[in-house]
């Protein structure tokens, strides 16, 4: 097997953050981890790994966005990140 290193755009660190963030921010619209994993058919381990970006599944990356209000995954990522730069 192949490993192919990628050049990190943003601290690592940032990716826990972005997890607590995510958590938060599902909080503050009335939404669990738990409940998006129930309507999603999957474990809530599965939305935790995504939302702290340790696994990637792009059906449950939009289903995160669409229930904070965004339209997209990246879009999600922009508003953390802008945030995270502009109180760097």
């Amino acid at each position: 097997m192949i490993r192919i290193k990628r050049k990190r755009k943003f601290p690592a660190e940032w990716d826990r953050e972005l997890g607590l963030w995510i958590t938060y921010q599902l909080r503050r619209v009335g939404q669990s981890k738990k409940s998006l994993a129930h309507t999603l058919h999957v474990r809530r381990e599965a939305i935790v790994g995504v939302s702290y970006k340790r696994i990637t599944s792009r059906r449950i990356q939009v289903a995160i966005a669409n229930a904070l209000g965004y339209q997209s995954w990246d879009e999600l990522l922009d508003a953390f990140y802008s945030r995270k730069e502009g109180a760097a």
